[in-house]
């Protein structure tokens, strides 16, 4: 008992790790308007939330895509998190950004709506509305 215990535990780690891959951003994005913002002050803001909420395993500022993997809050839960911006060079209108979110763990109902807070808090650091 046990073992199998065992197993499916780790085959459900593992499938949660393989799926990075698969968080893309959707069709529509949410628009940020944020006036004499450069892509390189935005894009340390995203960062910033990113890091607040989760372990950031990979920035790429040129592709406009962060991927965070985990729960800073405490949470039973172990997801992946990707954040996308475009466009990726500077904007003097504002920017659009998508999140999507991969639930890695059986404790998914748990999991927070992880559009909606990484897109709040990056409009309070930015201080967008």
């Amino acid at each position: 008992m046990w073992k199998s215990l065992t197993v499916l535990i780790a085959v459900l780690l593992v499938a949660g790790c393989l799926r990075d891959d698969r968080l893309r951003p959707s069709e529509n994005g949410v628009w940020i308007g944020v006036k004499n913002t450069s892509y390189d002050d935005f894009w340390k803001a995203a960062n910033k939330v990113m890091a607040k909420r989760t372990n950031v395993a990979h920035s790429d500022q040129e592709m406009g895509q962060i991927v965070g993997r985990g729960n800073k809050g405490g949470g039973l839960w172990n997801d992946s998190v990707a954040f996308f911006v475009w466009p990726t060079d500077n904007s003097d209108a504002g920017y659009s950004v998508d999140v999507g979110g991969y639930v890695g763990s059986v404790w998914s109902e748990l999991s927070p709506d992880w559009k909606k807070v990484i897109i709040d808090d990056l409009r309070k650091e930015l201080g967008a509305s």
